[in-house]
Formats: C-alpha cells, sequence, structure tokens
C-alpha cells in the first residue's frame, strides 16, 4: 500500500537525492541505497530512479568506479520498464559521464548502458 512505500522507500530516497543536490555525498550514498535495496522489491520505476539519482550523484562527486556499478545495475533494471523519465535520466547520465575518460570500469559501463537502451529501440542514439 502507498503508506507503507513512503515510509520504506520514498522517505529514504528524498533524503538522499536531497542530501546529493547540496553535495554531501558521504551522507547521501547510504540513503540511496537503502531506497535501491527497498524499491527493488517494490518496483523496478522506483528502482530506476534511486538508481539513477545515485549514478549521477557518483558522478558528480568523481567517483567512476562507484558510478560504474550504478550504471551497470540501472541498465539491468532499466530493461524491466518503459518509461520516459527514466530514458531522459539515462541520456542525462549518459552525457555527463562522457567527459570522464581514463576510468576503464566507467567505459565499460557506459557501453552496457548504452546497449541496453539502445538495443531495444528506446532511446534513440543523435544522429
Amino acid at each position: 500500500d502507498l503508506p507503507t512505500f513512503v515510509v520504506l522507500v520514498a522517505r529514504p530516497a528524498g533524503s538522499g537525492m536531497a542530501f546529493a543536490r547540496i553535495g554531501d555525498y558521504k551522507e547521501s550514498f547510504p540513503l540511496l541505497d537503502e531506497a535501491i535495496r527497498l524499491a527493488g522489491s517494490w518496483s523496478p520505476l522506483e528502482q530506476c530512479w534511486a538508481l539513477e539519482s545515485k549514478t549521477k550523484a557518483a558522478l558528480r562527486a568523481s567517483e567512476p568506479d562507484l558510478a560504474a556499478a550504478s550504471m551497470c545495475a540501472l541498465a539491468d533494471a532499466a530493461r524491466l520498464v518503459e518509461s520516459s523519465p527514466v530514458e531522459k535520466g539515462i541520456k542525462e547520465i549518459l552525457r555527463l559521464s562522457a567527459p570522464q575518460t581514463g576510468a576503464p570500469n566507467l567505459e565499460e559501463a557506459r557501453e552496457h548502458l548504452q546497449e541496453t537502451v539502445f538495443s531495444r529501440g528506446r532511446v534513440r542514439r543523435r544522429e
């Protein structure tokens, strides 16, 4: 039911995103991890949103290995949903991660995320 969802998933997700917005990644990541874990058993869409937030925060915090792990998890979760906002978030992640070269794990994760979404024809490549 909705109240259970709000208590279990939305609170840690919202708090994690708020901490990420102000640049407090030390507080943000554990809260987003909790939201990801809880949302996984509740809703793949909510899990995608939490993974998207964690990935963006990791990129902004210059944590390429954490970003890479989150991107791979997002690619796997995104296979289960059809959502324009998730697709938009994936495009933003690909844009944010493009300039970060020299991190092999991140480059592999970008390829995995691109292959996952482009192979389904859900996100169009720029011509």
